[in-house]
């Protein structure tokens, strides 16, 4: 990416953040506390998962890796 390009995507981002929090309205809902706990544990869970996954990612794919040669190899015999 050249500096040029970063600039501009920099710039759409900033515009669309700033028309974001400008054009608001009210939403009008509650959500109960049993209900936005529910929330935090999904959220919690799922981003538990995307860290289990991001830390064990090399094993993961060294072992595709080798599970892809194998298949390659007997299919070459």
């Amino acid at each position: 990416m050249n500096l040029n390009h970063c600039r501009k995507v920099s710039f759409i981002l900033q515009l669309t953040i700033l028309l974001f929090f400008i054009f608001t309205s009210d939403a009008l809902a509650y959500l109960d506390p049993g209900t936005s706990y529910i929330f935090q544990l999904l959220i919690a869970g799922l981003l538990g998962i995307l860290f289990t996954i991001k830390s064990y990612w090399l094993k993961i794919k060294s072992h595709i890796m080798k599970l892809i040669a194998k298949e390659d190899s007997s299919s070459n015999d």
